[in-house]
């Protein structure tokens, strides 16, 4: 049994690795998390839906759990077979279960083996901004992240010109997520048709994140990469059980994409965990092809909880934000009071107990992300923080 000396200091990890950065959102995770074992009450705003899973859905998970069988790698057949059935009901492409779809482990390993399936080091890829936090996924693969910042004023709808005129030798894919997070803007069939014009004209993949496809508010509807037969063979959509079906605590994501690219995103799975949770698997398969009258009414809370918060801000002097499309969460526009997201986020958590992700994670440093899932008088309690954080830093 080796033993560690007292005062003698391990090796340094690789220096990439000290460079990065942790992911924004769970650095804010933790810190609630330490408030909260030091007795504070701070609020609980929610980034997902969270509704008690149906029978048969814990009926699936504990059946998969008295079976000993590894999966494959590429996921259950079962799970890959409800995915193919209801993407092709929605969007009418034709997607072979066996050849065309991948699960992992959440969204996020979604996300990190299709760059590190589609990029080699020095690839750039053009990304919308505000958007998700991707740099320490790009940092790791060697994918160079161009950021294309849309004009809040115009409610973040995409600029088209603006996108072409950012493209370089080295560009290779286009990021597509829609809701997009952190801003809700939802885009139309004519953003994803002009999306599929682009990647044409350039030879491009369009990584289509569809995470939050479920929170569409106001009567639009989310319009799938998928539904554009002219960029199918050069889409990777990413979903996830998380928000589709309020599985946070499962973390069962997935990937369609041409069966070239899930083979080569297959040799990334297996080489970072083998295969996925069969557990979680058999529950999310249950869950995508059983009844969902269990999610009825998911989107229609979150619009009315957009609802709340929006008010509050628009009765803040200082506070500004678009109202959100799509997605669960409120982009704050601090600017007005002469402060930075972090600073502003830093006070709302650890001196008013009201969760907030400062915007410089996400290319936006005078912006704060703020959750608005959950009960609903809570969040009007958050929009009455709100408020009183920006008294406390008024000009």
């Amino acid at each position: 049994m080796a033993i560690i000396e007292s005062g003698v200091s391990s090796p340094n990890t690789g220096d990439r690795v000290q460079r990065l950065s942790r992911v924004g959102s769970r650095v804010v995770s933790a810190d609630i998390a330490a408030l909260r074992q030091q007795g504070r009450k701070v609020l609980s705003l929610l980034p997902h839906p969270e509704c008690p899973l149906p029978a048969h859905v814990i009926e699936a998970a504990i059946a998969a759990a008295r079976d000993p069988h590894s999966p494959p790698s590429r996921g259950l057949l079962a799970l890959r077979q409800a995915i193919a059935r209801r993407l092709t009901a929605e969007t009418g492409a034709a997607i072979d279960p066996g050849e065309q779809v991948l699960a992992t482990n959440g969204a996020m390993q979604a996300l990190f083996v299709s760059f590190a399936a589609l990029f080699d080091p020095g690839d750039e890829m053009l990304v919308p901004a505000p958007c998700f936090f991707l740099d320490g996924i790009a940092d790791l693969v060697g994918v160079q992240l161009r950021y294309v910042q849309m004009d809040e004023a115009q409610g973040y709808r995409w600029d088209y010109e603006h996108l072409a005129a950012a493209i370089t030798p080295h560009t290779r894919a286009i990021y597509v997520n829609t809701p997009e997070n952190p801003t809700g803007y939802v885009l139309t069939e004519e953003d994803m048709r002009a999306v599929a014009r682009l990647a044409a004209e350039h030879g491009l993949w369009v990584v289509a994140d569809e995470s939050y496809d479920r929170m569409i508010y106001d009567g639009r509807t989310h319009v799938s990469m998928l539904a554009i037969p002219s960029v199918g063979p050069r889409t990777v959509l990413i979903r996830s059980c998380t928000k589709s079906y309020a599985m946070a605590a499962w973390r069962v994501g997935y990937i369609v994409a041409p069966p070239r690219a899930i083979a080569a995103m297959t040799k990334v799975l297996e080489w970072q965990c083998l295969y996925g949770n069969a557990v979680c698997q058999a529950a999310a398969a249950a869950a995508i092809n059983g009844p969902s009258d269990w999610l009825d009414g998911v989107a229609q809370e979150f619009q009315r909880n957009r609802d709340i918060l929006c008010q509050a801000v628009a009765s803040t002097p200082g506070l500004s934000c678009v109202v959100p499309q799509g997605g669960p969460f409120v982009f704050l526009n601090v600017a007005g009071l002469g402060v930075d997201g972090d600073r502003f986020a830093h006070y709302l958590l650890h001196q008013l107990d009201c969760p907030a992700t400062s915007g410089s994670t996400m290319e936006a440093t005078d912006h704060v992300r703020i959750a608005f899932g959950g009960d609903p008088e809570v969040v009007a309690e958050a929009g009455r923080r709100l408020a009183r954080a920006a008294q406390a830093h008024e000009k």
